[in-house]
């Protein structure tokens, strides 16, 4: 599951129909919250749902601006059931994230969308669960917070 979840939310496909309904982070940040990216789109999932067999693998797309300078990017992924969060190991993509970002790192400043591109399998220890899941792609050199998203993702 966590492996699949970061991958619904981190990385564009050129026709953005099918890009999925994403939320800024509630459950990671308060006040002020993380820009969101600017889509998500994940392979296989649609506007209204996202369903994923537990065990497959799945390609994720996302567009984002950054208002600041980045030259080297890593992420985190939390997962939510009922609003609480529920600790899962850390996908071993997430360590550099500049491998998964068209045109790689450094970012620049007003640099317009970067578009990132990731595939990874889902694993879960439970099926039949819908869960939130947060994204965030953190600057690794000063771990500011890029961007962050949330969406719901249904383990089956």
């Amino acid at each position: 599951m966590s492996r699949f979840c970061f991958v619904l939310l981190l990385l564009p496909v050129l026709a953005r129909a099918g890009n999925i309904l994403h939320y800024p982070c509630v459950n990671s940040y308060s006040e002020p919250r993380p820009l969101v990216p600017n889509w998500i789109w994940v392979e296989g999932c649609d506007k209204t749902a996202c369903s994923v067999p537990n065990g497959s693998s799945r390609t994720l797309r996302t567009g984002f601006n950054s208002p600041t300078t980045h030259y080297s990017l890593k992420g985190t992924l939390r997962t939510f059931l009922f609003g609480i969060e529920f600790e899962i190991e850390q996908p071993e993509e997430l360590k550099n994230l500049c491998e998964h970002v068209i045109g790689g790192c450094p970012i620049l400043q007003g640099s317009g969308e970067r578009i990132g591109e990731l595939t990874i399998e889902a694993k879960s220890p439970v099926s039949g669960v819908t869960v939130r899941v947060e994204v965030s792609v953190i600057d690794a050199d000063t771990n500011a917070v890029v961007a962050c998203a949330g969406g719901d993702v249904s383990i089956i």
